[in-house]
């Protein structure tokens, strides 16, 4: 004969569980379980600040040689694209930590362009912002000016890959 005791016993719909009890203590923990998410929001706002940095350094070193003026236009070029890239995915990861952050711990006061309201806001935010990290390898490329059959490879599969992202970006489930 099955266990009639309440706790084992499906709860209605709606219905709290009672704290002694072992779906109680079981929603507890599962309930706590949400902030686990500091240890990744945390993790990638470390990991913005050091790509912010990182972009401060490829900054510095795109204006060293453009005013040793020894370099050429197009290496220039690169370097500059190079610290904006840098400045986009650090942009990505302060999105992500932060938007962790205000869907799973508790809302923060935050500018509207980083308030996050739902995780398909989120996914929306971070995928627009890979689009732009995508057009400027591009940009990147094209300075280089590699053979025109790899421009053509690359051109079409930033086109596809950003599709992808922008498809990914606007899907509601």
């Amino acid at each position: 004969m099955a266990d009639e005791s309440p706790e084992h016993h499906e709860l209605p719909s709606g219905a709290v569980p009672t704290p002694g009890s072992v779906t109680g203590v079981a929603a507890g923990v599962l309930e706590r379980g949400r902030f686990l998410v500091i240890i990744g929001s945390f993790t990638t706002l470390v990991l913005a600040a050091a790509t912010f940095v990182w972009a401060v350094v490829k900054a510095v070193g795109f204006v060293s040689a453009v005013v040793t003026a020894g370099g050429s236009a197009d290496v220039d070029l690169v370097k500059l694209f190079e610290a904006i890239d840098t400045v986009l995915i650090g942009t990505v990861l302060l999105i992500l930590g932060l938007g962790l952050w205000e869907l799973f711990i508790s809302d923060l006061d935050l500018p509207p362009s980083l308030t996050v309201h739902s995780f398909d806001d989120l996914k929306g935010r971070v995928a627009t912002t890979l689009l732009l990290v995508l057009v400027v390898r591009f940009l990147e490329e094209v300075v280089s000016a590699p053979p025109s059959d790899e421009l053509l490879q690359l051109g079409i599969s930033v086109t596809l890959v950003g599709t992808l992202l922008m498809v990914f970006a606007n899907w509601h489930r």
